[in-house]
């Protein structure tokens, strides 16, 4: 399917479309909150296009995001590009 793209140059809360590309153009630091409850399925890339300074993605309410063996309530990106797929309980770094 297609991809949305929306930039970012300040904190935010990702919407709960799904299929986005997130460019993070922010020259400091950023946090993000995942969206709450998406749909299984769905999914998020976000990337840092500019600055190099951390983008911290945290999971909405009682949500984790699962890396490997790993589950946390909270991701930090310090350079590169993370996808996310929304599953029950959270989120899996893919």
């Amino acid at each position: 399917s297609a991809w949305t793209t929306s930039a970012k140059s300040a904190g935010f809360t990702a919407n709960d479309a799904g299929n986005t590309f997130y460019l993070i153009t922010a020259s400091s630091a950023i946090a993000v909150t995942l969206p709450a409850s998406p749909a299984d399925g769905r999914v998020y890339k976000f990337q840092r296009v500019s600055g190099s300074a951390l983008t911290t993605l945290t999971a909405n309410g009682a949500e984790t995001i699962r890396y490997g063996d790993a589950a946390d309530t909270t991701l930090i990106l310090d350079s590169g590009c993370v996808e996310l797929i929304a599953v029950t309980g959270g989120w899996v770094v893919t």
